[in-house]
């Protein structure tokens, strides 16, 4: 009777490990889903970017990109991008999973050159994500943007700027 009271404990601690490892294991495939997706928008590999998303995913890229709905269509706005100098750096990712689901935002910081103008950016990114054939991905991405300035005018004197106490 014993015995059979501690492998019941076993087994259910074993489930809870297991339950609590596959939470970390999504985490990082979500994260590093995130980093792959900027990684790949930085070296110019669009249609890869473009793979990362669910064949109904919508986007609305929170710029002059606009909103694009379905992997083809996101594939056709990133390709615009090509051969354009854009860095965009993200920071910050949260992300909260719920079964196949999760939700997440990050902060990115960006370096842009449009036009021959330099452009300094910032914002937020807000996710949805879904596990689909035991691979996450992208379901819906909204961008907001905090500041988009000219480098050379920099971002201080931009109208909607968040004001901070130095």
């Amino acid at each position: 009777m014993e015995d059979e009271k501690r492998v019941r404990a076993l087994e259910t601690e074993i489930e809870a490990l297991e339950k609590e490892v596959r939470h970390l294991v999504d985490m990082d495939d979500i994260h590093n889903l995130r980093l792959a997706y900027y990684s790949l928008v930085n070296e110019d590999r669009l249609d890869e970017a473009a793979a990362l998303f669910t064949d109904d995913a919508v986007v609305d890229f929170g710029n002059k990109l606009g909103r694009a709905q379905g992997k083809a269509e996101i594939r056709k706005k990133l390709a615009t991008l090509k051969s354009q100098f854009i860095k965009i750096f993200p920071h910050n990712h949260v992300v909260e999973i719920d079964g196949d689901r999760a939700d997440g935002h990050l902060f990115i910081e960006g370096r842009l050159i449009v036009d021959a103008t330099s452009f300094v950016t910032a914002g937020k990114v807000t996710d949805t994500y879904v596990r689909e054939n035991g691979r996450w991905l992208i379901k819906s991405m909204v961008g907001e943007i905090f500041y988009a300035g000219t480098l050379a005018e920099g971002w201080a004197e931009l109208p909607n700027r968040p004001h901070a106490s130095p």
